[in-house]
């Protein structure tokens, strides 16, 4: 692409090798490739590594091998973190995008999102994963309109995930899903889904405190620890209306004649109190 007779070493007593090619004559701001420098870092030690890499100028360089991710050199002697055999080519001058994943320590292909699946009171995604480097996935979701948060993560090479707790009824949520590698992460495309009114929103279990089945035909089972034994239960109406139940036995109580729709249980012991979303169908 180019050639220079103004090359200068770096690191030739340890394993982090690192070599400057300066353009001949030097420039700042090349025009082209032929005006191009270039800077090439390695790390052949057994760790990562922070290595002062030299560069002939500040400015916008770019990472070759990760498809010409640009950096800001703000001080020509600059601390990168290197993997254990990875190495760098940065140019002065954006050059054509190499093949995908040319080496592992670069951003992965992003999945490709295919189906949100609602099922037994969760969210089932599933994926097409597209690289063979990544690390990792991690999953992220918000309601429409809300910011986004991660869920969950996955281990490399699947393509499924489960997400539970935390969904509201009759909501909107995106998710995507993002693979990692240590260099950096690509998200996939977002998919959209609505909650129907069979789920419920919050994890059915605090302190030891567990309300069961849920969804309910009307018996609610509420099972508290002895370090609880004084706690006491109200329910009441999305609105906050408190509404009468029977107890069946110590630890059970119907719902009775309350119509079908979401309810919440309030378990409360002294300042502690958590309320629970049970669902009568």
């Amino acid at each position: 692409i180019f050639s220079t007779s103004d090359v200068v070493f770096g690191g030739m007593t340890t394993l982090q090798k690192q070599m400057m090619l300066r353009s001949a004559p030097f420039t700042t701001t090349p025009a082209g490739t032929s005006q191009m420098s270039a800077v090439i870092v390695a790390n052949f030690e057994v760790s990562a590594k922070t290595i002062t890499v030299n560069f002939p100028h500040t400015g916008t360089w770019y990472h070759y091998y990760s498809g010409g991710d640009a950096i800001n050199i703000t001080n020509t002697a600059t601390a990168l973190m290197l993997e254990p055999g990875e190495a760098r080519i940065y140019t002065n001058v954006a050059l054509p995008a190499p093949g995908p994943e040319l080496i592992r320590f670069v951003s992965p292909v992003a999945p490709v999102l295919l189906s949100l699946l609602e099922t037994d009171n969760a969210i089932n995604l599933q994926w097409q994963d597209l690289s063979s480097i990544e690390t990792g996935f991690t999953i992220f979701r918000r309601p429409v309109g809300g910011t986004f948060a991660a869920v969950g993560t996955s281990m490399a090479n699947s393509q499924f995930f489960t997400n539970f707790g935390g969904l509201e009824p009759l909501t909107d949520y995106e998710f995507y899903v993002e693979a990692n590698t240590s260099y950096g992460a690509s998200a996939s495309n977002i998919l959209t889904i609505t909650t129907s009114d069979q789920i419920t929103g919050l994890e059915q279990e605090w302190m030891g405190v567990k309300v069961y089945p849920n969804p309910t035909n009307g018996l609610v089972t509420i099972e508290t620890p002895s370090s609880l034994s004084d706690a006491k239960t109200v329910v009441r109406n999305m609105l906050g209306q408190q509404i009468g139940y029977r107890h069946v036995d110590e630890n059970t109580i119907d719902l009775g004649p309350s119509p079908p729709g979401l309810y919440l249980v309030v378990v409360s012991e002294g300042c502690k109190s958590r309320t629970f979303k049970v669902l009568k169908r």
